[in-house]
């Protein structure tokens, strides 16, 4: 049996692994797939600039090579799933940035067998519960996780916002779960939010893997100083999937250098008896901090167990 004091996470010695480029002081939100879920045996990386979202490509998960143009405009917080050889990129659209901060969105997807030549955007949620909006005027829809279950699927989302005034843009505020038998959907909305709102301190997103008999989990996490605005990535770990406990000592806290304010949790799969982790953070608050993409990989040892995973 695996408990929660087996779970180890160690930071990359290269950390952090993708930096922004000239002019686009943002890349956040990765989400990625491992050599041994792509057709061509490579590692293949998605995350969004201050344009869009970005495709990376690696041979070792650490040096990265941006393909050239955006996979979709005006897009953020992607996430790749795969399923019988489909690959199914969700992410967040961002419908007008008139209003911006308060800006209104979508979720949708796109197929690909390749990961190169995507379909036409399908539209999968949105809007429509009233803590889906806030200042904006339709609402907003993203950061989307998928979980496949017995009874079909768990698409989870974050929608609302709120204004960072330190950092002058919106977060998202609230965190819900949207359910379908068919992976495109129709989804029926849960009416409620996941977790609640305590004063300032808040869960954005809630990524996990399930690794032999247990989940393991990052949730992003806002608290602040006064007016100053923090998050950090906290781990958890779970038996069910549903009832979940903190790994206090393996949270990934800001500290000096390139996260040194915010972190946020990416995501997370399962390679060569390894979790890799990947995550975004930023050095700063605006207008002149830059965001970069970190990896941190978890090892599970099990005292109890005859068969360790190092």
């Amino acid at each position: 049996m695996i408990n929660k004091e087996d779970i180890h996470l160690e930071q990359h010695a290269s950390n952090p692994v993708i930096c922004p480029t000239f002019g686009n002081p943002v890349i956040a939100d990765p989400t990625f797939l491992p050599p041994d879920q792509t057709p061509d045996g490579k590692w293949h990386l998605f995350a969004h600039s201050l344009f869009g979202i970005h495709h990376y490509v690696s041979d070792n998960g650490i040096h990265w090579n941006m393909l050239s143009g955006l996979v979709s405009k005006l897009s953020v917080r992607p996430y790749i799933y795969k399923e019988n050889d489909i690959y199914y990129l969700f992410y967040e659209k961002v419908d007008s940035i008139r209003r911006f901060p308060f800006y209104d969105s979508h979720m949708e997807f796109m197929r690909s067998s390749d990961l190169i030549h995507w379909e036409k955007p399908i539209p999968v949620i949105l809007p429509s519960l009233s803590w889906h909006k806030t200042k904006n005027k339709v609402g907003n829809i993203g950061n989307p996780f998928l979980v496949k279950t017995d009874k079909g699927y768990k698409l989870f989302y974050s929608a609302g916002l709120y204004f960072m005034r330190d950092c002058k843009f919106c977060e998202p505020r609230y965190f819900g779960c949207a359910y379908s038998e068919k992976i495109e959907g129709p989804y029926t909305l849960a009416s409620d939010p996941i977790y609640e709102v305590e004063g300032k301190n808040f869960i954005i997103a809630h990524k996990s893997v399930k690794y032999l008999d247990v989940y393991i989990g990052m949730q992003t996490r806002f608290y602040f100083t006064g007016i100053l605005s923090h998050c950090y990535i906290g781990i958890v770990f779970s038996r069910d999937g549903v009832i979940w406990e903190n790994v206090e000592e393996l949270g990934i806290w800001p500290e000096e250098g390139w996260r040194s304010s915010h972190v946020y949790a990416g995501d997370l799969k399962f390679y060569e008896d390894k979790i890799y982790f990947y995550y975004n953070a930023r050095n700063g608050r605006m207008p002149w901090s830059k965001e970069h993409v970190g990896l941190a990989i978890i090892t599970v040892s099990p005292k109890n167990s005859v068969t360790s995973v190092l």
